[in-house]
């Protein structure tokens, strides 16, 4: 698996309080929404990730300059990273580049 893969999948399964198997490589997104419908869940696309607030966890999809996308599992009202790798993704004074990156938020979500 990639280190997108194996990140997306630790940290929804996290999320989501769920053990997931390795995400295909050629569609980790695909992969991952079919291994959460069977445990009836979901992720659902949050309109503006740069004003998100959410009190429990959520995935922030961080997108650096040149385009590397990193799965970072945030967490709290104001939301922050909750570990040092996805500290690092998000960069000294992330909270004042929010705006300027591109952040998908997603939120685990029982149908």
């Amino acid at each position: 698996m990639t280190p997108y893969a194996d990140r997306l999948a630790e940290v929804t399964g996290q999320i989501a309080g769920i053990q997931l198997a390795a995400l295909d490589e050629s569609r980790p997104m695909a992969h991952l929404g079919e291994q959460l419908a069977e445990a009836n869940l979901g992720l659902v696309r949050v309109a503006d990730p740069a004003s998100f607030s959410w009190a429990g966890h959520w995935l922030a999809m961080v997108e650096d300059e040149s385009g590397v996308r990193t799965p970072v599992l945030m967490f709290g009202v104001p939301s922050g990273p909750l570990s040092a790798a996805g500290a690092s993704a998000l960069g000294a004074g992330w909270s004042d580049r929010t705006a300027r990156r591109r952040i998908a938020a997603w939120r685990a979500r029982a149908w």
